[in-house]
């Protein structure tokens, strides 16, 4: 990219904040300074991301901006018992309602919001769940469960205002 675009980029304004370029896949895990590896991002997430990967290691403001919404799930008996115990607590949220932040809805059952955390990317990774997120302004991601893996959204992640 040319250096005044660069440099105009940086300073624009996107959403109240300052706006940087993110390499999706940072550099130093191989990612390089191409188009298809680069996201218009505030300057908060994109120090705050580092070299991790969005969704999974690095989301913004995770636990109170990670909402849960309920709804049917496919065959779950091959995933971990944890997976199973966090789905199921998920298939009594209402579908047609915001539900609770990870927080929120690990306090309630007395679990640690990082056990729920494990198990949502572990019912994401199985095609289980969908993520829509908005990454900034304010960060907030929905997991949405889907009644099979064969489901078109089943393991899609749906960014709004990232790139």
């Amino acid at each position: 990219m040319h250096p005044d675009r660069r440099a105009a980029l940086s300073e624009a304004d996107f959403l109240g904040r300052r706006a940087t370029l993110d390499h999706v896949l940072a550099r130093s895990s191989g990612g390089a300074t191409h188009a298809d590896n680069l996201a218009v991002a505030c300057a908060s997430c994109n120090f705050s991301k580092k070299d991790k990967a969005f969704p999974g290691e690095w989301i913004p403001s995770r636990d109170t901006h990670t909402i849960l919404t309920g709804g049917e799930f496919p065959e779950l008996a091959h995933l971990s018992r944890r997976a199973q115990r966090i789905a199921t607590a998920i298939q009594k949220l209402d579908p047609e309602e915001e539900g609770p932040c990870v927080s929120d809805f690990a306090h309630a059952r007395s679990w640690k919001p990082e056990t729920v955390h494990r198990a949502l990317n572990e019912l994401f990774k199985e095609g289980a769940m969908y993520i829509f997120a908005y990454p900034c302004s304010p960060s907030r991601r929905y997991f949405r469960p889907v009644p099979d893996a064969d489901h078109a959204l089943a393991g899609m992640i749906w960014v709004d205002g990232w790139g």
